[in-house]
This record gives structure tokens, sequence and C-alpha cells, in this order.
């Protein structure tokens, strides 16, 4: 998934260690996001389209969205086809020495417009589907791997 990276600023910081970063971008269709990124660092990509790959966390509400709801883009509300089983594409592979655990679990994801973001159907309390509409709100979107994407 592609994202505009807006802004990044830094999250928790100790002792003059900063441990996490929040970036507030925006996907190709122009939803608002704010992504939290473990500690990647990517302040020098503001203001850049970054290729992502999100974990939808903590899925939320299922099919039960309040569409008088305002928009909050650190909870978007996602929308897609659920399609099951996923398996990470190759480019995701150069990512591999800092995301290993990708590796070593059953992904699942959701295809939105934007592209696609992993999810932990197990979260999801209601039957699902290859191929049903699904909507939700997330706890969080997490950012497990980025690749620059090249002028």
């Amino acid at each position: 998934m592609k994202i505009l990276f807006n802004k990044v600023n830094q999250g928790a910081t100790y002792q003059g260690k900063t441990y996490d970063y929040w970036i507030h971008g925006k996907t190709e269709s122009g939803q608002k996001v704010v992504l939290y990124d473990p500690g990647f660092d990517l302040r020098e990509y503001q203001g850049k389209v970054v290729d992502c790959l999100i974990d939808a966390f903590m899925p939320q509400d299922i099919n039960s969205i309040n569409e008088n709801e305002e928009y909050d883009p650190r909870h978007p509300i996602i929308e897609g086809k659920y399609i099951g089983k996923y398996e990470l594409p190759k480019k995701w592979e150069l990512c591999k020495n800092k995301n290993e655990f990708l590796y070593e679990i059953n992904l699942e994801a959701v295809e939105t417009k934007d592209g696609i973001m992993i999810i932990d159907s197990n979260d999801f309390k209601i039957p699902m589907n290859e191929g049903d509409n699904i909507i939700f709100t997330v706890g969080r979107l997490d950012l497990k791997a980025w690749l620059p994407i090249e002028d």
C-alpha cells in the first residue's frame, strides 16, 4: 500500500533514545491515516510516498460501523474484501531480517481500494469467508515493513 508521509513524529522517548514513531500520512485514495512505526525512524521520508506493509491491528466494530461517527485517522474505517490466507509477495523478503516473524505465522488479509492490509481474523467474532465484503475500525495501524519508491 502506498502512503504519502506528511509528517513523522517521535513517540516514546526515554533517556535520549526514541523507541517508536507516529507517521501521519495519506493513502492514494486520499484517506488520512496515522501509522504506528515500531522504530524504523522514517523521518527522512517526510513528503515522500513509501510502499508500506500495514497490519490492521485490533479490528473492532466488524460490519457494524456507525456512519454518523466522525472519521478518526488514528482509528480509520477499513472497508474491503476478505481474501483469507495471504502469502507475502517476494518484494517484502528484503525486509525479512527486520520482521522475520511475518514469515513464521499464517497471515490473512483484506484487500482495500488502496491495497492489502494484514489482519488477524482471530480478532473477528463473526465467521468470514473468502470474498466477503467487510467494514471495521482498528485499534491502530501498524507499519510492519516498508520499501522506498524509486523516483
